[in-house]
């Protein structure tokens, strides 16, 4: 009896309990033979590294201005949400939520985004906008609005978890997390560090996958090509390597080097990869739609470190 009691006290675990579960995940995994593990992300060679926005885990997609971290995380979240039917939550605190409803339905309709901000979207586009608009408002997507604290946006989370289900919470950005990112350089380092901990911590309770935008520096610029590495995090952006199981780096070798055979390719760069092969995803990006899709050309391993 004393020793049941300790076991429930101090959640002890024995290794053979441990090691029987391993070899039983192992023989399930081997029966199915699925890479994907986690919910499919609507790009086949980013699902091919990352097998999936898993449970517990916390992903960060950093990048430059003007690579597409907002439109990236909302093609995710609207591949999540209408495709594969998952919940999802979506922070906005940096865009209103009627930018965010905005930029979902002119990606969804593939429409340009300029000429619908302004009106002059032509008649013949608007078909394509009335269905988009069908298939948004029957998925389970939810925007909140700038909650600035990191308590407030635990709860919400609970929350949403609690009455909706959700599956997938998406938080776009990390820096505007209590305005951290204007905060002087050793305070927002200590604060970064202190988000990522924490957002890690959430996921893992919730078994969700939680996925984050972030603001690279110039430091990621330093390669002579403008190709960000791991070892590009300053010291003044904090230490995401510690804390977060995927780090996504978005970029588009156009927006420093445009060619006619780059327009629109971006790489995601995996460079971070807590249990699998760090590598390139390959997606093609339209700027002008707000959107991303995959690109015909094959993942590539073992070259990014």
């Amino acid at each position: 009896m004393f020793d049941l009691l300790l076991k429930d006290k101090f959640q002890v675990h024995e290794m053979k309990d441990l090691i029987t579960g391993a070899m039983e995940s192992i023989e399930e995994k081997q029966s199915k033979k699925r890479y994907i593990r986690g919910i499919p992300t609507g790009f086949q060679s980013l699902d091919y590294f990352i097998s999936g926005l898993q449970k517990g885990h916390f992903i960060v997609v950093a990048g430059r201005p003007s690579m597409g971290k907002t439109s990236f995380v909302l093609s995710l979240a609207k591949h999540v949400a209408i495709y594969q039917n998952v919940p999802v939550l979506f922070f906005s605190l940096d865009s209103s939520k009627e930018d965010i409803a905005l930029r979902l339905l002119v990606s969804q309709a593939r429409v340009d985004m300029q000429k619908a901000r302004t009106g002059f979207v032509s008649s013949s586009n608007i078909p394509k906008l009335t269905a988009a608009a069908g298939v948004l408002s029957d998925a389970k997507l939810y925007v909140e609005e700038r909650p600035r604290l990191i308590s407030q946006i635990e709860e919400k989370i609970a929350f949403y978890i609690s009455k909706k289900k959700i599956g997938l919470v998406i938080i776009d950005s990390l820096q505007e997390i209590e305005g951290v990112g204007y905060e002087q350089t050793k305070e927002r380092r200590r604060k970064v560090e202190g988000f990522c901990r924490k957002l890690k911590n959430i996921a893992l309770k919730h078994q969700i996958p939680i996925v984050s935008t972030f603001w690279a520096s110039r430091a990621f610029e330093v390669d002579h090509k403008k190709i960000p590495h791991l070892n590009n995090f300053s010291k003044e952006e904090g230490d995401l390597s510690s804390y977060a199981d995927e780090i996504l780096m978005l970029y588009r070798e156009e927006y420093y080097f445009p060619t006619d055979l780059n327009k629109g390719v971006t790489n995601i760069r995996i460079i971070k990869n807590e249990f699998m092969n760090c590598g390139i995803a390959n997606t093609h990006f339209f700027k002008e739609e707000g959107c991303f899709f995959e690109d015909a050309e094959a993942p590539r391993t073992g070259d990014v470190i």
